[in-house]
């Protein structure tokens, strides 16, 4: 049993995010924040978003207090008075902030208070040369400048998402440490009718296997490179669905290559899907074929699930996918390779299986929500004595 922490009775918690798609750090907050509360009553968590969304959605029903201030341009000060009076309304003791935005945000309206401040980075960092979008380059130079100048501390999401922080931006190693993404498993029941519904619509036979991929469809994600695996997949065995589950800028590209490769019977587009779960729990295989990554929350639900994972071996996947233990690590950018590995977990039932089982147990023991909040709460904890 995870004891509360006196010192919890003595400060507030704000979280700062956009909130706009239902991403990486959407999932995160989903997941966080309702574990916060179940963790410890006394701490009065809230959450201040950039955007309504599905994010501000799910909060409310899980009665956290959700305030928005709709941005209607990059830098717009209203955000900034807004949450600045909320800040000292509610006598705000700790801000933790998640995305560039939120970051600049956050460090600006916190002017002028006591607050303590904490960023979640939770992807990788891209070299600054790579960023072709100057306005995002100012202001995510911007926020990192703050961020070291206010004495924000820093958590990445996996080993490899710090030490790429420390080497192209400079952060003091002390000052930020590594807590690994965590789910609430309890919280993740399929809905039989909704699956039911997905089988019918995309399965064709019971004997058709399922192969998933789920995420923005953006070059980062390497979808790609899952629809060329799916090509030589085919090739041999006819008798599997692909399903691209997800919406972004890349899916026009996408669909003409899944049309040039004559392979629209059996790629589908499912769209962005609010219902994940249902999805996971009807494939058989979920395919990660990211180019760089974090910890995703796809990755750790499948997991719990039981799910056989196919994924690159790069950040924080191979953090927590032991490959042919609990899970497959295959070379980036290498469809051949995802292929390979496919096509051996489904000549071997049992193998899937085992890993799936494993896989399970693994989130259970290591990716526990429950487990997450404690770590934080713990970093809260000594800087707010």
């Amino acid at each position: 049993m995870l004891s509360r922490h006196r010192t919890m009775l003595e400060y507030n918690v704000l979280h700062i995010a956009e909130g706009q798609h239902w991403a990486g750090i959407e999932a995160h907050l989903g997941n966080l924040i309702p574990s916060f509360r179940s963790f410890s009553k006394e701490v009065d968590v809230k959450c201040f978003l950039l955007n309504e969304g599905q994010l501000a959605d799910k909060l409310r029903e899980k009665g956290v207090e959700v305030i928005t201030c709709v941005r209607k341009r990059r830098f717009d000060l209203m955000v900034i008075l807004k949450l600045n009076y909320f800040l000292r309304q509610k006598r705000i003791k700790v801000i933790h902030m998640h995305g560039y935005l939120a970051i600049f945000y956050g460090l600006i309206a916190s002017t002028g208070t006591n607050v303590q401040k904490f960023i979640t980075i939770h992807q990788p960092a891209v070299p600054l040369q790579q960023i072709k979008d100057k306005k995002f380059k100012f202001y995510l130079r911007l926020s990192y400048w703050l961020a070291k100048k206010k004495k924000a501390l820093f958590i990445a999401v996996s080993n490899d998402v710090k030490s790429s922080w420390i080497n192209e931006w400079g952060i003091n190693c002390d000052d930020i440490a590594v807590i690994h993404n965590g789910i609430d498993i309890d919280d993740l029941v399929p809905n039989v009718g909704k699956q039911k519904e997905i089988k019918e619509k995309y399965q064709g036979t019971p004997e058709t296997k399922i192969i998933s991929i789920i995420g923005r469809l953006k070059i980062v994600k390497g979808h790609r490179y899952f629809i060329e695996a799916a090509r030589y997949l085919l090739q041999s065995n006819n008798n599997i669905v692909f399903l691209i589950i997800g919406e972004g800028e890349q899916r026009t590209k996408l669909e003409n290559d899944v049309k040039t490769l004559g392979l629209e019977r059996y790629v589908k587009f499912t769209g962005f899907k609010r219902n994940i779960i249902d999805y996971l729990a009807i494939t058989d295989i979920l395919i990660i074929s990211s180019l760089y990554e974090g910890i995703p929350y796809t990755l750790l639900e499948a997991m719990a699930l039981g799910k056989c994972v196919v994924a690159t071996e790069v950040g924080g996947l191979k953090e927590v996918i032991q490959s042919e233990i609990n899970g497959i690590l295959v070379k980036k950018e290498d469809p051949n390779a995802i292929a390979m590995a496919v096509n051996l977990l489904l000549q071997d039932d049992h193998k899937r299986k085992m890993l799936g089982e494993v896989a399970r147990e693994r989130v259970a023991n290591h990716y526990s929500s429950h487990v997450i909040v404690k770590e934080i709460i713990d970093m809260y904890n000594k800087v707010t004595k």
